[in-house]
Formats: structure tokens, C-alpha cells, sequence
């Protein structure tokens, strides 16, 4: 049987494992924006850049990537949101578990 302090510890993991997914997905959301804002922008003289190099583009086969890109990046933040549910509900049920266990062992 898992301690109390066990999962205590547990506790800390889980909350540092939500922070991480919240910054992978804000990060995701910002390169969201970002993609959004390029695709806004497509003109009929469109460039790319690649590393340290421009590169002229046809404009449709740009907005063809962009959208691809954002897709793939709310299927990415989708994803986040579902982990950081499932993470928060298993912080939540553990805390009360320990919550329990602390007031059993209070009133002894």
C-alpha cells in the first residue's frame, strides 16, 4: 500500500507534470497565432525563409503549408487540453485521498 508520503510526492510529480503541459501548449498556441497571422498576410508575392536564406513562393502552395501547419498544431493543442484534464482530475482525486488520510491520522 502507497504511503501517504508516497503520495505526497506523487502530488508534486503530477503538479510539475501539468506545468509542463501547460507550457508545451501555450507554446503550441503561440506558434498557433503565429501560423494565423502568416496566413492573414499571404499576398500574391510571397516568401519563405529557410535558415539564414529567403526564398520566393508560390503563394498558394504557402497557404497550402500554413494550413496544414495550423491544423496540425490544434490537433496538438487538443491534445495538451485532453492530458491536462486527465492530469488535473488524477491531482484532484489523489489530494482528497491525502486530505482524507491526513485527518484520520489528526484525529488519533
Amino acid at each position: 500500500m502507497i504511503t501517504t508520503e508516497e503520495k505526497i510526492n506523487q502530488l508534486s510529480v503530477m503538479e510539475q507534470s501539468i506545468q509542463q503541459i501547460i507550457n508545451q501548449k501555450k507554446k503550441f498556441q503561440n506558434q498557433l497565432l503565429e501560423t494565423e497571422s502568416a496566413l492573414n498576410e499571404v499576398s500574391t508575392e510571397t516568401y519563405k525563409i529557410i535558415g539564414n536564406f529567403m526564398f520566393k513562393k508560390n503563394s498558394e502552395e504557402l497557404k497550402k503549408e500554413l494550413i496544414e501547419k495550423k491544423e496540425l498544431l490544434k490537433t496538438r493543442i487538443r491534445t495538451y487540453d485532453e492530458q491536462e484534464e486527465k492530469t488535473e482530475k488524477r491531482f484532484k482525486e489523489l489530494q482528497q485521498q491525502v486530505l482524507k488520510e491526513l485527518e484520520k491520522k489528526g484525529d488519533k
